[in-house]
């Protein structure tokens, strides 16, 4: 899921921007996964302390495992920024009626009885 950090322009005013938050980088995957373990063994530790030792057992970890983590991060950040498709109008939406070469508009409110067979017929379910 996207997730948006709303900004102020200017204090006092109530005119607000939405910007999109970057993507996890490799760091902050293994930071998620590994904090659980670090609270599990000091449980007195500080945020500030359990930051200090989750940078102190990245950078001993083996590349090829470091290397997990960014391809990782790489394809959240994939997914994060692909592109999602813009939805229509509740109300109605538009469709390409094959018999007349043209586009018209239906409502969404114009269910007919038969449109759950001819829907079962066409993708072949009993």
């Amino acid at each position: 899921m996207t997730k948006y950090k709303k900004i102020r322009m200017n204090p006092s005013s109530s005119a607000t921007i939405t910007k999109k938050k970057k993507p996890p980088n490799g760091f902050s995957i293994f930071l998620k996964m590994y904090t659980p373990y670090i609270k599990q063994q000091f449980p007195n530790y500080s945020s500030n302390e359990i930051m200090k030792e989750a940078a102190h057992q990245w950078n001993n970890t083996p590349q090829d495992l470091k290397n997990s983590f960014l391809i990782y991060a790489d394809n959240e950040g994939w997914i994060h920024h692909y592109a999602r498709s813009t939805v229509p109008p509740r109300s109605s939406t538009n469709i390409f009626d094959s018999n007349k070469k043209e586009v018209k508009e239906v409502e969404k409110d114009c269910h007919q009885p038969d449109d759950d067979e001819l829907f079962r017929k066409f993708i072949n379910m009993p």
